[in-house]
């Protein structure tokens, strides 16, 4: 059996997404960075680290974080992170932005028949 892996060219660095779990979270946060970037500030040059863990943690009350998802599922909440890292350093292919619309069309076409049902 042969499989496709995507690779992914960061500067000098070429990241293999070749298991799915990484690839389909890498994925998703790349959707979830094009879906919010218009949200703050178009040219972004920093990011704090509270900014950077709420992508993956939530705010525990204490002054920590803890996960909003399994902590588990490493595989998963790596690959979001760095997909959504990806954002402003990969510009959005066609393909992606293709994808991400459908999505969003399918999203608000069940929001809206489950308001009229």
């Amino acid at each position: 059996m042969t499989t496709t892996s995507q690779q992914v060219q960061w500067g000098k660095l070429t990241v293999i997404l070749d298991t799915q779990p990484f690839a389909h979270a890498y994925a998703m946060g790349r959707e979830h960075y094009f879906d919010t970037w218009h949200e703050d500030a178009p040219f972004v040059h920093a990011m704090t680290v509270p900014q950077v863990m709420r992508l993956v943690a939530i705010p525990d009350g204490k002054g920590g974080y803890q996960f909003d998802d399994d902590p588990n599922n490493v595989e998963s909440i790596l690959g979001f992170t760095l997909g959504y890292m990806s954002g402003p350093v990969l510009a959005e292919t066609s393909e992606e932005r293709e994808q991400r619309l459908r999505r969003y069309e399918h999203h608000v076409k069940r929001v809206l028949i489950s308001h009229v049902a």
